[in-house]
């Protein structure tokens, strides 16, 4: 995207995120904007975001909990920084596996279930959603 393109998409999605959690923290927007620049998201207009960072196996413990690693664009294991849908995440879910292909596994964490983090062990070429 160019920079008109990311400003434009990005106001359009913190609005949308806005609208559903109220005003977003610093981080949230920063992984908004970024992921929009790598092209790490999935947008559905009205209906679901994600972006995503790709982390490195080695720093998926760390990421586990919380803690954000230096390198989030050449990693293997794809973690969802940001996530809202109003249509449920099984359609988002379905995107970012096409995204992830390739990738060593898929997981985020859901702060709605008490920030617990959720794997996808079905994601190609990963045990438990991870491998390292």
């Amino acid at each position: 995207m160019m920079p008109d393109e990311v400003r434009i998409a990005g106001d359009e999605i913190c609005a949308f995120m806005e609208e559903m959690y109220g005003p977003l923290q610093a981080s949230v927007v920063y992984n908004i904007y970024w992921s929009l620049g790598a092209g790490h998201y999935v947008w559905e207009p009205g209906r679901y975001f994600a972006c995503y960072w790709c982390v490195r196996p080695e720093d998926v413990p760390a990421v586990q909990a919380r803690v954000k690693p230096l390198d989030i664009t050449n990693g293997s294991v794809m973690y969802v920084a940001e996530a809202a849908s109003k249509v449920g995440l099984a359609e988002v879910v379905k995107r970012l596996r096409k995204q992830a292909v390739g990738m060593k596994g898929l997981f985020w964490h859901r702060p709605a279930k008490q920030d617990k983090v959720y794997n996808f062990p079905s994601q190609e070429g990963a045990i438990n959603g991870i491998t390292g």
